[in-house]
């Protein structure tokens, strides 16, 4: 959601990346959606704000793609991080919640927590 909305917003490339992507590496959300109702939910609420996220892939997060990065967002819970990552000097924490498997209205709410928090960092970063 935060990268779809960034590119919305904002001139700057952007990447998506998980800390624990393992055997997904490479599904687009779309695929995803087959086997999840709760990503199936992310899909329409995404829809509603007019962006196809579907055909984006999941990507694991890498020290490279650390290193390569201006700044590293992150919204996964910190035990999940890997050393480079927290070692990286770059990362700022977003505390949102996954809008995974919650009612609708709590997950069309996270989106929109996500969506202003990305517009923050575009006035910030331009």
């Amino acid at each position: 959601m935060a990268q779809a909305f960034f590119t919305r917003l904002s001139q700057r490339l952007s990447t998506s990346a998980g800390t624990v992507v393992a055997d997904m590496e490479g599904q687009t959300v779309a695929q995803r959606a087959k086997e999840s109702p709760s990503v199936v939910l992310v899909l329409e609420l995404m829809d509603e704000e007019g962006l196809d996220i579907s055909s984006e892939q999941r990507t694991q997060l890498t020290a490279d793609l650390v290193s390569a990065a201006d700044r590293v967002i992150v919204m996964a819970q910190r035990d999940s991080w890997p050393g480079y990552l927290v070692e990286g000097g770059k990362v700022t924490f977003w505390d949102i919640d996954d809008p995974v498997n919650i009612p609708q209205g709590a997950a069309r709410a996270i989106r929109d927590q996500i969506k202003a928090k990305v517009g923050e960092l575009v006035r910030e970063t331009g």
